[in-house]
């Protein structure tokens, strides 16, 4: 199938020679041409990996096409576990599909944040009830933001939170040149898993702490608020400070 999109219209061959060449060798250097990534469940390794790959290798043997794998790199997702604690598939009819959730009412960043609350390559618990944290936490993270933004503070510089808001944007890169680890960055605690140490509320709780004190400062509020639209601006999972 996926050799038959390089060339849909061709009534004569699976795909024409240059076509296949242009998409699967591309300049010849390496990483380029062919499949980037192919992502799957175990449960794929057989029916639908394993079956792409031999047919890809004797269309190569026989001169159909140009290399002999057609996918670059593998990647595993984790299994999803339904509220029955069994893994979500039709056979059970116990899965929902994005269209359901939001027929429930549920906001599309509230679903992306629960989503991302693990690595991906690990197990998620779905639940309403991790629906509903994540809904809670990112009210959380826009009351932080407001106050960052809205609150009347004298100028100066504290060097600790200037510390904290200088790191973050490393911080958030790092996470995700980690193999996508999108846990750590917005990072909640969902029933069933353990608490994830977060990026965003460390620079949030110690900037509020900061302003309530007394000692907080416009400079390094402005500057906090800027870091945590970073990640936001990725996720789209709260308002973006502009």
């Amino acid at each position: 199938y996926y050799l038959r999109y390089l060339d849909p219209t061709n009534g004569d061959a699976l795909v024409a020679a240059d076509n296949e060449r242009y998409w699967m060798v591309g300049d010849g250097t390496p990483d380029q041409g062919g499949i980037d990534l192919y992502v799957g469940g175990a449960e794929h390794a057989v029916l639908h990996l394993l079956y792409a790959r031999f047919w890809h290798k004797v269309l190569f043997d026989i001169g159909v096409v140009s290399t002999p794998e057609p996918f670059m790199k593998l990647l595993h997702q984790g299994t999803i576990l339904g509220e029955d604690n069994q893994k979500m598939s039709k056979p059970l009819k116990n899965f929902y599909t994005l269209r359901d959730l939001l027929e429930k009412g549920y906001a599309p960043e509230v679903i992306r944040f629960l989503l991302s609350s693990v690595h991906y390559r690990k197990q998620l618990n779905f639940t309403f009830d991790g629906l509903k944290q994540a809904a809670a936490t990112i009210e959380r993270l826009k009351n932080f933001m407001f106050r960052l933004t809205s609150a009347e503070l004298p100028e100066g510089v504290n060097e600790d939170i200037q510390k904290k808001a200088a790191g973050f944007s490393a911080a958030f890169r790092d996470a995700l040149d980690d193999d996508l680890n999108t846990a750590v960055v917005p990072g909640f605690s969902v029933a069933g898993l353990p608490r994830y140490t977060t990026l965003s509320f460390s620079v949030s709780r110690a900037s509020i702490s900061d302003h309530d004190s007394g000692a907080g400062c416009a400079s390094i509020s402005l500057k906090s608020a800027y870091a945590l639209s970073t990640s936001s601006s990725i996720f789209s999972m709260w308002i973006p400070y502009a």
